[in-house]
């Protein structure tokens, strides 16, 4: 049997990509409203040092689901992924549907409904789940194929990947007069998805975990500066380094996947409860986070943002823990809200 302990850091790499989420989302009215520069900065820096977040999510799945052994029946991958993602996000559709229809922002119809949902028009963060389910339905058919690869192959595989998924991008965006053709084999998201694995599976040695946590804290400083230079030359916000694909997003979440994976090998009471509810606070989240917005500290007091958006980050994921934990409680609903 596996040793369970090579997954302890998986628990925290959930809690940690799950408040970054949160954060995220706390931050983000500062990068898009009409604020001041040094609320715009504010935001920005909080928003660029967790553009990890959702890299990490498909970055687990990847290493969860890749490592299986079981060979997968075509109607094992269907009902599990329709259990798994599309139950909850059916589920959630209806509740976020309903509560803009009643703030007046949808105007309710059984066809405006599918329609939304067939398009995602309902909620803007349940594009992580339109992504997601076309790995589910896919990813089980190749691990066989992957699991063969040697770690060498692998880290090729991850190399060409990194460069037709992000540095040419990121070269396009930024040279728009020589542009270069490219023509990826390997879509953004599916690559984290086999990022995960691949980091999961290979052991790095101490000098190169190093060389990774380096890269990873200029990946940090990076998305700062290119997001603040780029949007200033433009005059409006631009976010191409925000992209989950961008190099220093990556960089970044290679950098706290690796470093969770060395340094977080013990069970934490706090961690644990944080990872196990992680999914449902995921959807539900942004409607707590309305609903509880005109209490935010800074509503109350002059309160720095420095200090605001933390403390509202806080606020918001205890909140939106209660209330996925008071909905565990109801018998047999756990399964069918994630």
């Amino acid at each position: 049997m596996e040793n369970q302990s090579r997954f302890v850091f998986i628990d925290y790499l959930r809690a940690f990509a799950i408040m970054g989420v949160v954060l995220l989302h706390v931050a983000a009215p500062y990068l898009y409203g009409d604020v001041s520069m040094a609320a715009w900065q504010v935001g920005n820096i909080f928003d660029s040092l967790v553009r990890w977040c959702v890299p990490i999510f498909l970055m687990i799945s990847g290493a969860l689901m890749l490592r299986s052994a079981k060979e997968p029946s075509l109607k094992n991958i269907g009902v599990k992924t329709f259990t798994r993602l599309g139950i909850p996000f059916l589920i959630w559709s209806v509740v976020y549907y309903s509560y803009k229809v009643s703030k007046g922002v949808f105007d309710f119809g059984i066809a405006d409904f599918f329609k939304r949902l067939i398009n995602d028009g309902i909620q803007y963060h349940f594009w992580y789940i339109y992504a997601l389910i076309p790995i589910y339905l896919i990813a089980p058919l190749l691990t066989k194929w992957i699991q063969r690869l040697t770690d060498k192959q692998l880290i090729y595989l991850m190399t060409i990947g990194f460069i037709t998924v992000s540095l040419l991008p990121a070269w396009n965006f930024a040279m728009a007069d020589i542009k270069v053709t490219n023509y990826t084999p390997i879509k953004e998201y599916f690559y984290l998805f086999l990022l995960g694995y691949v980091l999961f599976r290979i052991d790095f040695t101490k000098r190169a975990r190093l060389f990774i946590y380096f890269l990873g804290v200029i990946g940090a400083v990076l998305t700062i500066i290119l997001t603040t230079y780029f949007t200033a030359a433009k005059g409006s916000f631009e976010g191409f380094f925000y992209y989950y694909h961008s190099p220093t997003v990556i960089l970044m979440s290679i950098a706290l996947f690796v470093w969770t994976k060395q340094v977080c090998t013990k069970p934490n009471a706090i961690i644990q409860t944080i990872s196990a509810t992680s999914f449902g606070v995921y959807f539900v989240h942004l409607l707590v986070l309305d609903v509880i917005e005109p209490y935010f500290i800074q509503h109350i007091i002059n309160t720095n943002l420095l200090i605001a958006i933390p403390v509202n980050t806080v606020f918001v994921l205890l909140s939106s823990m209660l209330v996925i934990g008071v909905l565990y409680k109801i018998p047999k609903l756990k399964p069918y809200i994630g």
